[in-house]
């Protein structure tokens, strides 16, 4: 049975830097398996079907090919669509500003005694941690925050990157 999934790629085509054309990534998803492929803006949001039931897998398989048809070594996070979809129905910053919400997605659920040694990390901003998301509340501008994907990365021993809430919810659109 095929489910739908979400690539997330980490980096990709900001600033003139890790360039990926998302058109010749798709062909390239088709040709190993990854069906009925389609993409959001070119920073690295994928929509598609698989067969494959594990994250892992389907993550090997992208940074396999962005690795080879690229030559980038690129952090894919595969997210599956009832993830993004509860992220948004249940984000405790609704009585927030869309423009402050952002959500970082990771690769697994972080150990426990990890997520508690950072509780008394202080920031302007706020966060709250779930199995798979991050729920941010970020006073803007964003890239003066501290809670970065570098951040918990380093404290959960994760591998994350950030959607705001505006490309969260097109990409369950799509």
């Amino acid at each position: 049975m095929k489910r739908t999934y979400i690539a997330l790629l980490r980096g990709v085509n900001v600033g003139g830097k890790n360039k990926v054309n998302m058109k010749e990534l798709i062909q390239y998803l088709d040709e190993k398996g990854i069906s009925n492929s389609k993409y959001y803006l070119q920073s690295g949001n994928i929509i598609f079907d698989s067969q494959e039931m594990k994250s892992e897998s389907l993550e090997e398989i992208i940074s396999c090919i962005i690795k080879d048809k690229f030559n980038l070594e690129i952090p894919v996070i595969i997210i599956d669509k009832e993830i993004i979809t509860n992220a948004l129905t249940n984000n405790p910053f609704k009585d927030v500003d869309t423009e402050r919400i952002f959500f970082m997605f990771i690769d697994k659920r972080p150990d426990d005694t990890l997520v508690e040694s950072i509780k008394s990390f202080e920031s302007i901003d706020s966060y709250i941690i779930d199995e798979r998301v991050i729920y941010l509340n970020i006073n803007p501008p964003y890239h003066e925050t501290k809670l970065t994907n570098n951040f918990f990365e380093k404290k959960l021993k994760v591998k994350a990157t950030t959607r705001n809430y505006n490309t969260t919810k097109k990409l369950i659109d799509l």
